[in-house]
């Protein structure tokens, strides 16, 4: 049994007990429960499939935050030859890692 949800702009295949890592969530904090409602598509244990239109209103996800954090650094660099131009700068998206605890088809 699995869903595909939609947060932050992505999505994402889920499934109970597994642990993901999604954009950040800054109405939450650690150990928060959270419930997804953009639920675009659901697989049931009878191999049956669901696909919303676009989202499945009777189908919610939930899941626990169990932490905020950063993405590895990402470098940006512009340079322009022969004119002693260049510049550095670093960036780390902010994510939050979510534990997937039930699936629940209304």
């Amino acid at each position: 049994m699995y869903a595909i949800i939609r947060t932050g702009g992505k999505q994402f295949k889920v499934e109970k007990e597994q642990k993901l890592t999604v954009p950040y969530l800054t109405d939450y904090k650690s150990g928060d429960e959270i419930d997804f409602k953009d639920v675009l598509l659901f697989k049931g244990e009878d191999e049956s499939i669901k696909i919303g239109a676009p989202a499945l209103s009777n189908i919610t996800v939930k899941g626990k935050i169990l932490n905020h954090g950063k993405d590895a650094k990402l470098v940006v660099m512009k340079f322009k030859k022969r004119k002693r131009y260049k510049r550095k700068n670093g960036h780390r998206q902010l994510n939050s890692c979510v534990k997937i605890t039930d699936i629940i088809v209304n």
